[in-house]
């Protein structure tokens, strides 16, 4: 079997939302995303032409460039575009993509409503499938708040139900519970615990955004229902409360 690693450096959101943001801040609220603006961290106070501000001792902070999309401009990018279904009776099988959150920061998993910050991020790898024996391996692809705000903006999130989704079509075979990198599918398209549920597949949580973010990075299209060549093999689960 031909199975090569690609490796890809996560990208750390060092970049705070500041002044000069503001499409930023626009994208995510219509989107329902709250983001939380920060100062910039060791950031010297920059001049202001506002007197009155200046007078109260306010400040303006260069805010540092914003984490890309680590998967636009690779192999990835919109690959199920390039890969279109084009019979629905027969659809195609091929490419496959299994997904792996690693690791969520602690903004991702609260409850939707709760302000996301500028470095609020998933940590993932994918693996890609061009055939039952040629696949490879995206490592520690790291997605952040502005990325997931550039890539969602106009699409309509309330749509995107995988539970109840099948990866497989009549005829073809599955690993049933077992979510694997593949290349043969689990038998949802989703984790089917509730944790994983609440936290990233409805609107209980944010990480249903950057779940999305990912998908529309992928060119997958979720309000196709034949189109099941993409499954989520694992999500990470916010920490149980502290006990008081």
């Amino acid at each position: 079997m031909k199975r090569s690693v690609i490796k890809t450096v996560g990208y750390a959101l060092v970049a705070v939302l500041t002044a000069g943001c503001a499409q930023f801040e626009e994208n995510a609220a219509r989107l329902g995303i709250k983001v939380e603006r920060l100062p910039a961290p060791g950031a010297a106070p920059a001049a202001t032409s506002n007197p009155s501000a200046a007078a109260a001792g306010a400040s303006v902070a260069r805010a540092a460039p914003a984490a890309p999309n680590p998967i636009r401009g690779t192999e990835l990018d919109d690959i199920f575009k390039k890969n279109p279904i084009t019979n629905s009776r027969r659809p195609e099988t091929w490419p496959r993509v299994a997904i792996d959150i690693k690791a969520a920061t602690p903004g991702i998993q609260a409850f939707s409503g709760q302000p996301l910050r500028p470095d609020d991020c998933v940590t993932f790898d994918i693996h890609l499938w061009r055939n039952a024996k040629d696949g490879k391996k995206f490592e520690n692809l790291r997605m952040c708040t502005d990325a997931v705000s550039k890539e969602a903006e106009g699409k309509a999130f309330r749509t995107m139900n995988l539970l109840p989704r099948f990866t497989f079509h009549p005829g073809e075979n599955t690993t049933a519970a077992q979510r694997t990198a593949g290349p043969t599918p689990p038998f949802y398209m989703f984790p089917q615990d509730i944790k994983s549920q609440q936290e990233w597949a409805n609107n209980l949580g944010q990480g249903m955004f950057f779940l999305g973010a990912i998908l529309l990075s992928l060119g997958y299209d979720w309000d196709n229902d034949f189109d099941r060549r993409v499954w989520v093999m694992n999500v990470p689960h916010s920490p149980p409360p502290k006990p008081r």
